[in-house]
């Protein structure tokens, strides 16, 4: 059996490059756009082969540069939500070459809302933690009052932005510091949650 793991300049890619490896499988590591030290699924001893791909101008346009690259019968594994998103909608080129466990785009779309997956949980009696956002016309103020401290305040979409994980959210321990977060957060990206 073999693998093409995507993202490989990823931790967590690495970390599915050596579970497979351990396991026998053969592993092709892939990134788009970057090259050398900065890739770190390139330097384990469990990647057989390694591809660097250009920046592709679309979805499509990727979905046809990995179908180069791999071999009939082998399994993607997209590692990042836009290799994810790339895998569901070109299920059907990509699929020529690969087996792919990749679920329909709308439900990536889903899970990837917070907002959305919180009141689908809900909805089902899946303990959440509380949660809040600003109300129509009211101040970052008047949010942070009916606050309790410490809380999180995430980007409802935060892999959106192409952030790093620790930037897609921020905890606060009082009033001045959510203020000055959530203002900022506001800025990038309207709404964003606050969570207990």
């Amino acid at each position: 059996m073999a693998a093409v793991v995507t993202d490989a300049r990823y931790r967590m890619a690495l970390a599915v490059i050596r579970s497979l490896g351990r396991a026998g499988v053969r592993v092709k590591a892939v990134q788009v756009g970057a090259a050398g030290a900065e890739v770190l699924g390139f330097y384990s001893r469990y990647t057989g082969q390694r591809f660097s791909l250009p920046a592709p101008a679309d979805r499509a346009a990727h979905a046809v540069a990995l179908v180069r690259l791999g071999q009939k019968g082998e399994v993607l594994i997209p590692v990042t939500l836009e290799s994810v998103l790339t895998a569901a909608e070109q299920r059907g080129v990509l699929e020529k070459v690969f087996h792919l466990a990749v679920a329909p785009p709308e439900s990536i779309a889903l899970a990837n809302d917070t907002a959305r997956l919180l009141e689908l949980a809900a909805s089902l009696g899946v303990p959440i933690p509380a949660t809040t956002a600003l109300a129509p016309g009211e101040s970052v103020e008047a949010l942070a009052a009916r606050v309790s401290f410490p809380a999180v305040v995430k980007y409802r979409a935060g892999e959106e932005l192409r952030l790093p994980p620790q930037e897609r959210y921020a905890i606060v321990r009082g009033a001045a510091e959510f203020v000055e977060v959530y203002t900022r957060m506001h800025t990038r990206k309207p709404f964003p949650l606050v969570q207990e």
